[in-house]
């Protein structure tokens, strides 16, 4: 079923938006994470020996594959020429010359490094050879062509090897995204739940859809419910859209008399949410990790199912979004005070959660941002000041 929204609900735009894939948590990390190493120039005549004599005489040196080991003049970055000493290329040595990039200096001490290089039996290139340098390196392997690029006219030329050790890979994130044609749909569906919300005074302004990606059918809407008051006069502070949605997801479950635990019921707020609680297009089996049907409550609710968001979600419905296997997220508000999934801060440091790629959690998913074509995504929290998602 196609979502279908009321008047007064979220509003027509023809504001144009677009799909930017979040960065995780380690990916940020390795952006910014440098190693000083020592280079030196030597001339191509002796360079293989000299590399000869490292690696046998002393193999404890780190390899750094991501990094040229060895480097022309001509390619070494603007910003490194004029901080490491200059090479008379054709006064102080007879033949071409190259930059040879040695190991961290964790590794072995300058001084150390002086010796073993002054004690080698080769001729020596020039009256002060070696020339040692200390310079700031990346310590991680690029994980695009376009990092390796900044990387290489920042620091030292690098090279991108086709992987990503620090996060999804390239081409996976690329062929999800082709089967996002509809996230403008569902988002507005998210939106509109949301307002519903609000206007019955049930919760704020925060919705949740949950899609079959295979059937592209809306399995629930929820709006946040915590503003509900119970027969005591107490509202629910957990009760979340996320939460909501996945409950009811698992509602709907119990209702095929598929056996789900713990049982919760909940019950819809809102007119969108009864429209899609009381529509049942037949849900996905309940799947195992590896997408195997399971039997006995024993599987995930949400398996592989995608789930649009209209702001970033908090740590608790992040962990309910991991635990229920979803495999695509998307959100359009980033929420930089109490949102659990967005990895960079202000600053572009790694000081968020990155809660959807984490190599410490058993699960991963892939996730999205909703913005504005063109334009930065204005880091606004609710008006509230804290309110979680």
């Amino acid at each position: 079923m196609s979502p279908d929204l009321p008047s007064g609900g979220a509003q027509t735009s023809t504001t144009y938006r677009k799909l930017v894939p979040l960065r995780t948590l380690e990916e940020i990390k390795a952006a910014i994470q440098t190693t000083d190493c020592y280079i030196f120039p030597t001339s191509a005549k002796s360079v293989n020996k000299v590399l000869t004599h490292l690696r046998t005489s002393l193999p404890q040196l780190t390899p750094l594959q991501h990094l040229r080991r060895l480097v022309k003049p001509s390619f070494l970055p603007p910003s490194l020429l004029s901080k490491i000493s200059a090479v008379a290329t054709t006064a102080a040595y007879k033949f071409p010359v190259l930059y040879l990039l040695v190991c961290p200096v964790s590794d072995i001490s300058q001084s150390s490094l002086e010796s073993f290089l002054l004690a080698l039996p080769i001729s020596r290139d020039s009256e002060d050879w070696p020339r040692i340098s200390t310079i700031p390196v990346p310590s991680c392997q690029p994980i695009n062509t376009v990092q390796a690029n900044e990387w290489s006219e920042r620091f030292w030329p690098t090279v991108y090897k086709r992987g990503n050790p620090y996060g999804p890979h390239p081409a996976i994130i690329e062929n999800a995204a082709k089967k996002l044609g509809r996230t403008g749909e569902y988002m507005a569906l998210a939106q509109a739940v949301g307002l519903q919300a609000v206007a019955a005074g049930v919760g704020k302004g925060f919705g949740c859809v949950v899609v079959d990606p295979e059937a592209g059918e809306v399995v629930a809407a929820a709006g946040d419910g915590r503003c509900k008051l119970n027969s005591k006069g107490w509202g629910n502070p957990l009760s979340h859209c996320v939460m909501r949605a996945v409950a009811m997801v698992a509602q709907k479950r119990l209702e095929e008399g598929v056996e789900v635990m713990p049982d919760n019921p909940v019950q819809p707020e809102t007119g969108l949410e009864r429209k899609y609680f009381h529509t049942n297009p037949p849900l996905p089996p309940v799947s195992a990790e590896d997408g195997e049907r399971v039997e006995g409550g024993e599987g995930y609710l949400c398996h592989n199912m995608h789930v649009y968001l209209s702001h970033e979600p908090c740590v608790m419905c992040a962990m309910a979004l991991l635990h229920s296997r979803v495999g695509v997220v998307v959100f359009g508000r980033r929420m930089p005070k109490t949102g659990a999934l967005v990895a960079e801060s202000a600053d572009g440091n790694g000081d968020g959660y990155g809660l959807f790629w984490r190599p410490e959690l058993n699960w991963k998913f892939l996730c999205w941002q909703w913005v504005e074509e063109d334009e930065e995504e204005e880091e606004e929290e609710e008006e509230e000041e804290g309110v979680s998602v």
